[in-house]
């Protein structure tokens, strides 16, 4: 038995967590290859793959250890994970990720997102069951801006294990020192980029250090994977419907021109009433129908008419 990967959701993340015998022999063994055309490929052979009740992500001649062998069933955790498309609350996505984390063996996990609106606007969820001390000292010591799995989950939607190789600097090995001794010992990131500029990071973590704790990032790749395409999921879902209802914030002139716009005038006649040139005029216009996300004028002043910005 095995869960069709035709679901859209599901098809994603397999297609950001694909790993076969020649990924794994690479130099750098922690970082899967972005190798051109391989989404095209995956794209075409996925309708026809059907995973095993008991699969593991490593290539067929690796050595490792059957899912059942550690207490649970693959296919009842995908379907659960499945199951964060009806979470309506943040709470409840925090729930389900401490619940789901834990069955797939790791001991603590957190979520960033940043979604993006209107083309100017953007709201920032963390939901993480991270040591709060440690949460805390990261804020304070401003560690994002030296964390390499930051800068990588900016840049790249290939899940990433974590390794010594990544903290080249003395900093950075501080970083990772002080990490450890609040539990994250071993773990993966797993970034999900979205069409629209939306990104988010899902990294799942172990507390202790060992080559079965590693052993066991590189086998929940594909299951942690996917519990990241579908959190960001629920929290785009949650998010976006808490604040698409804001009116996007427009510039003094931006709202002056909308409402000549309003009024029915012409670019020309906007540029002599407001004393700019026509450029000027199109130039604020194009800005409007962004941060409105609209194609045409007609369709931003009905938007600006019901935010009642008119």
């Amino acid at each position: 038995m095995g869960l069709n990967l035709d679901d859209e959701l599901f098809e994603r993340a397999t297609l950001i967590c694909h790993l076969d015998g020649e990924a794994i022999a690479k130099e750098d063994p922690y970082r899967l290859p972005e190798r051109e055309g391989h989404h095209r490929e995956l794209e075409q052979a996925i309708p026809n793959v059907v995973p095993p009740a008991g699969f593991t992500v490593l290539s067929s001649n690796s050595s490792r250890r059957p899912a059942h062998e550690d207490g649970f069933d693959s296919l009842q955790l995908i379907t659960e994970i499945l199951r964060l498309n009806d979470c309506k609350t943040f709470d409840q996505v925090n729930s389900a990720l401490v619940q789901l984390s834990g069955k797939l063996g790791f001991d603590a996990f957190l979520y960033g997102g940043r979604f993006h609106f209107d083309g100017a606007r953007h709201v920032q969820q963390i939901e993480s069951n991270y040591d709060p001390a440690w949460r805390e000292k990261y804020d304070q010591r401003c560690y994002m801006q030296i964390d390499p799995v930051v800068c990588h989950s900016l840049t790249s939607v290939s899940p990433l294990i974590w390794n010594e190789g990544m903290y080249v600097n003395e900093t950075q090995r501080n970083l990772r020192e002080e990490a450890r001794m609040h539990g994250l010992s071993e773990g993966m990131s797993l970034p999900v980029h979205s069409r629209n500029g939306d990104v988010a990071l899902l990294s799942l973590a172990i507390a202790h250090s060992d080559n079965d704790a590693r052993r066991h990032v590189r086998e929940m790749l594909m299951c942690g994977s996917l519990l990241a395409t579908l959190t960001h999921e629920a929290m785009r879902r949650i998010i976006k419907g808490q604040h698409m209802a804001l009116p996007p914030k427009l510039t003094k002139r931006e709202a002056e021109i909308l409402k000549w716009v309003a009024g029915g005038k012409s670019t020309w006649e906007i540029s002599r009433l407001v004393s700019i040139s026509e450029h000027g005029v199109s130039y604020h216009m194009r800005n409007i129908l962004q941060k409105f996300d609209v194609t045409n004028r007609h369709q931003a002043v009905a938007k600006a008419v019901a935010f009642g910005l008119i």
